[in-house]
Order: structure tokens, then sequence, then C-alpha cells
């Protein structure tokens, strides 16, 4: 009979539930019952529930580690067991006499298990350890065995359909590298392929499954989420750590996380690919499912005691290939982190010789380059500096499409570092290219950002007439992003021109599309922001406010200063137009720190508006005032000031 572990609170990061939330879960019930023996007057309250519930998540809902957990109680706080836990498992230990030796500590009790098992179960068990969170079949057979059909599916794939080298990519992303421009990445590969001739010993990928349903019968192997098209697997975090250390006494973690590595490497390939197409939301959601184990791979891949097929530059490339994934998931802060180790793994302190470096290397650094400009939504002067680095050498390499997709990107950076001029004159070459290239994804780009150009400069025809030109190609391609994106621009024309009713209908209508596309969606930041400015055209200004902070708080929560800004200027403008001016400076101050450090300008569209309200507000005020106010929104936080907006009044709609 399968025993399950108990039934646990969802994991949420950084949350704090409160008791009843969480109370009625069997994990949670568990614990307190045992800390109740433990300790009598125990209870479970809004001040230690979540601690409570992250020594239930830690110990992965095992029923013996929450009783050996609870019966700490009498000792130390929840807070005080459930860091010790995060440390290791070593506090969970008994010294009742009633207790069987083997249930005296979690440990003690899982080896108990694991040595009950043949060896070949033994061998897959800890084998299985490699992975992070949950798997899918394949991955086990290919990690476990070396025998990966998937990978040379991947690479079959990869060689039909892009051996010229160009793809339609969503905004953010270049031409996938495929094993024809990448270094070591057909190495790694053809080891994959191959197998290899250590003493590693392997099994065929149909004993895996039958061992591996041996080990879920025995509720050693837990099968997780089934999804549409695999069920997932996975192992209970202490059982994990256990195997770990046997996986490294075999002497196999070298090898099997060199298996890990690889696998996720050609997987990576293949939806790299996938995402530039039809597929983009399969692919994002597969990608979804196995982020963490990509996190392992590339933590495998960098460090300094990986396997000899995984080096530095293998390494980069899975890097390479997550960029696109980081920049449409907007993992910016951890994206700008891998990308960092991986163009320092390359050495990229001074401009390469293409005489002495190959194709394949500048390649791979120029695209590493690019991602990691792309990224760099905290710094517009670094993201300046890493595309126009990336641009020199595409031009090097003579590859039209990357080049292309460098001008687009550096195009944006000027126009919101206020350069139009510049900007107009990237952003043009770039549309003539992508023309020549007959590239229909590529020419919308363009059209898109010469669109946000026109915008930004106040030239509301020109960015409608663009924006018109975009959105039947965007639609044309079931590009639902950027149909969205053509959307708000044309609804930001709408409001420029008085056309606010307009605007709204073409705000909701976006909105519509994105919740077609994906139904749990939260709407998006920008057009939240743009209803918030339609509806206090309109002076509605309690739904201005609102969507203002649904706008500042998507932007916070995804690492977007500057739209953190643009969400601020809004709100201060609603506070000026209510009665609250003082409220309104603080904001203003508040945003234009952000706006400092980042290296972003106000555009010509928002400039008139908003210099008449401060005019308007700093007379009311004083200058002395008005001032004092002002630098005291400079100089807190921006954790301080989004916390600050959203425990703050409401706005009312009059003066």
């Amino acid at each position: 009979m399968r025993v399950q572990p108990l039934a646990l609170p969802p994991a949420l990061p950084g949350a704090k539930p409160a008791r009843a939330e969480v109370e009625g879960y069997d994990a949670i019930q568990l614990f307190v019952d045992r800390a109740l023996t433990a300790l009598r007057t125990f209870a479970l309250t809004d001040q230690n529930a979540p601690a409570v519930t992250r020594i239930c998540q830690r110990l992965d809902g095992i029923p013996l580690g929450i009783e050996l957990a609870a019966g700490w109680v009498h000792m130390l706080t929840p807070e005080q067991i459930a860091a010790r836990l995060e440390q290791n498992f070593d506090l969970l230990v008994s010294d009742s006499w009633t207790v069987l030796p083997r249930q005296q500590t979690l440990r003690s009790a899982i080896e108990w298990s694991y040595n009950l098992l043949p060896e070949a179960e033994r061998r897959l068990l800890r084998r299985l350890s490699v992975f992070v969170g949950d798997w899918s079949l394949a991955a086990a057979e290919a990690v476990t065995t070396g025998i990966s059909g998937s990978d040379a599916v991947c690479s079959q794939r990869l060689s039909e359909k892009w051996g010229d080298n160009r793809c339609d990519a969503p905004a953010g992303c270049v031409a996938p590298l495929n094993e024809a421009n990448l270094p070591g990445a057909s190495h790694a590969l053809r080891a994959t392929h191959q197998g290899d001739n250590s003493p590693f010993q392997t099994a065929s990928q149909q004993k895996v499954l039958i061992l591996l349903s041996r080990l879920v019968n025995k509720s050693l192997v837990i099968v997780g989420r089934p999804g549409e098209t695999e069920t997932r697997y996975r192992l209970l975090e202490p059982i994990r750590e256990y195997l770990r250390e046997k996986l490294a006494e075999a002497g196999e973690e070298a090898e099997t996380r060199g298996r890990h590595f690889r696998y996720f490497l050609a997987l990576a390939e293949q939806w790299e690919i996938e995402v530039t197409g039809p597929p983009q939301p399969a692919a994002l959601a597969a990608f979804d499912l196995d982020y963490e184990n990509f996190r392992a791979a590339l933590d495998w891949g960098f460090a300094p005691h990986r396997s000899a097929t995984a080096d530095d530059q293998v390494a980069a490339t899975l890097a390479a290939r997550l960029g696109c994934f980081w920049y449409v998931r907007q993992h910016w802060r951890e994206g700008r982190a891998w990308l960092a180790k991986a163009l320092a793994s390359l050495d990229s302190a001074s401009l390469p010789d293409p005489a002495k470096e190959g194709k394949s290397d500048l390649a791979l650094r120029a695209k590493l380059l690019f991602l990691a400009g792309n990224l760099a939504n905290d710094d517009l002067s670094a993201a300046q500096r890493l595309l126009e680095e990336s641009l020199t050498l595409q031009r090097m390499l003579g590859d039209r499409w990357a080049i292309a997709r460098c001008l687009q990107e550096l195009g944006s950076v000027a126009n919101e570092q206020g350069d139009h001029g510049r900007a107009a004159a990237l952003l043009t070459e770039s549309l003539y290219r992508s023309r020549e290239l007959s590239d229909e994804w590529m020419i919308a780009v363009s059209l898109l950002k010469l669109a946000d150009l026109a915008g930004e400069q106040a030239d509301h025809l020109r960015c409608e007439e663009f924006a018109a030109e975009c959105l039947p190609v965007a639609q044309r391609l079931s590009d639902i992003g950027m149909q969205i994106a053509c959307l708000n621009l044309l609804a930001q024309s709408a409001i420029g021109t008085g056309r606010c009713e307009q605007a709204i209908a073409l705000l909701e209508e976006g909105l519509a599309l994105d919740r077609r596309r994906n139904p749990q969606s939260k709407g998006g930041p920008w057009s939240f922001r743009n209803l918030g400015l339609a509806w206090q055209m309109v002076g509605n200004y309690t739904q201005a406010a609102g969507y203002y902070r649904k706008s500042l708080l998507m932007r916070w929560e995804r690492e977007q200063p500057a739209g953190v800004a643009w969400a601020l200027e809004g709100l201060g403008e609603v506070a000026a137009l209510t009665g609250q001016p003082q409220q309104a400076a603080r904001l203003w101050g508040a945003a234009a720190r952000l706006r400092c450090g980042v290296g972003s300008v106000m555009s010509n569209s928002d400039r008139l508006r908003h210099e008449q309200i401060v005019t308007a507000v700093r007379s009311q005020l004083g200058p002395g005032a008005f001032m004092a106010a002002w630098v005291e929104g400079e100089s807190i936080s921006l954790d301080q000031v989004v916390a600050y907006v959203l425990a703050g009044p409401p706005f009312g709609n009059t003066m």
C-alpha cells in the first residue's frame, strides 16, 4: 500500500499565512497534535503559523519527520525549528524508548527503507536525486541510463528547421544557436547520443519504467502533477538529500550530474526554437515545469568540479539558450546574474579578435551580450553598452538578422533615454534591414518600436499609423503580446487626442486577449497604467488610482523601476487632482529618484500635462514645502514607497 505525504498548504514565495489559512491541512494538524504532546500549552497562532507551515513544507509532508520536528517545541520555538531544518535535518531525532530504533531519526527510517531495496532499485533511486523538483519519465531514462532519444530528436529538428540561423523570435530573443554555431554544443550532444564507455552501469529505458513503478509502489518516489502529455515524478526533499549523499559515496555524482546537464542543454535547444513559433505557450509551460532543473544544470555547468564534458563554453551555451525564457518570463535579476557568469567564463573583458577566435565563439559571445543588454532594465547605460558590443560582433559575423535585432533594442534604449534622434536612426535602419530580409515578424517589431518612439514624442498621428500597420501583421502571426502592445499604443494616441472612451475600449480589448491566451492572467502593467491615465483624463480618479496601483504592484514585482516611476507619477497626479498636494510631491520625488537611477526620462506626451500639474502643486504648497515633500519622497526606498502607496488612503473623485 502506498503511503502518500500529508496535504500541505501551497508554497508561495514570501507568504506569511494566517492560522485560519493553514489549520485545515493534514500536515499542520499532525504537527499541532504532536506538539501538544511535547508542550501542553502549545497553540497554533497567526504569529507561528508561517513557521509551522515552513516546517511541514520543508519536510514535504512526511508524517515521521513532522512528528520528530514537533517534538522539539518544548525546547525551541517553531521559528527556531524551521531555521534549523532549512540548514539540515539533524534535528529530527527522538530519544523515546518506545520508538523503534529505525524510527528514532528520519535519516535512520530512510536508510532502513533504502537498505531493503535490491541493488538495481537503489542505483536508480540515488541517480534520480540529481533532479530538483519533479521530472518526466523521458528525463529519468536519459539521465539514469545515458540513452536519450529526445536529444537526437532535438538535434535533428534543429538542423532541419534552422539551418539558415534565422527565426521568428519573441522580443528579447535572437536567433537560436545550433550545433553549427555554438562551441561545445555538438560535443555535449554527441556524448549524450553515444552513451559513454565509463564503468558507469546503465539499464534499458524499459527497465527504468519497471524499476520506477516499483519505487512508486514503495512510496519512495511520488507521482506528482499529471501534465497534459506526460506524468511527472518527484522525490520528497528529505529522501532526496539522503540519496545525494549515497550518490556521492557510490562515485556516481559527476557522471550522473553530467548526464543531467547534457539532457537539459539539449532540451533548452529544442524549446528555444519552439518558443519562436506557434507552440510558444506550450514551450513556456514546459520551461516552467523544469525551471528548477535548468537552474541545477547551470549550477553544475559553472561549478569548478563539473564533469569534463560540461566545460565553460557549454555552460555559457545553456545560459544563452535560456536567455529568451528569462526575458519572456521576466526573470530579470536571475537572468542577468547567469548571463554575467557566462560572459565572465568567456573572458569578455576585451574585444575578441575574429582572426583568433572561431566564428562559433563569437556567435555565442554576441548572443550573451545581446541578452544581457536586453535584461538590463535597471540600468539603461549598461544596456546600451552591452547591446553596442553585441552589434559590433554581429557586424563582424555578418549576421543580418541579429544585426537588425540589435538595432531594434538599441533604438528602444535610446528612446527611453530621451535621445529620440538616435532612436529614429537606429529603428529606421532596423526596419530597412528587416524588409531586406522579408521577415514579417522583424518588420512588425520595427514598426511597433517606431510607433512607441512617435508616441514618446507626442506625434500621435505617426504613432497611430505605425501601430495600425503593425496590428494586422501581429494578428496574422498569432502574436498576442504584440497585438496587446499595438492596442496600447493606439490607446495612448487616442488619449493624446482626447478620445479617452475609445482608448478604454482598446485597452479592455487587449486585456480580454490576454485572458484568452492565459485564463489565469492578472493583466499587464502597461495596460493598467494607460487605463489609469484614461480614467484620470475623464475625471474618474478612483478608477484611475486603482489601475495605477495595479500597474505599480506588477512593475515592482517584476523589478522594473522605470515602470514603477511611471505609475508613481500617475498616482501623484491623481493625488494633486484630489486635494492631496503633499502626497503628490512625495510620490513625484520617489519617481524622480527611480528614473535618475535607471537613466530613463519622461516622454514628451506625458511631460506637458505633468509639468502643468506639478506647477499648480508647487504654487499651492509654496516652493519650500513643495521641495521638502519632494526630498522626503526621494529619501525612501522602493519597497517603502510601494508599501506607502498600497497602504495609503483611497483617492476620491473630488477636490
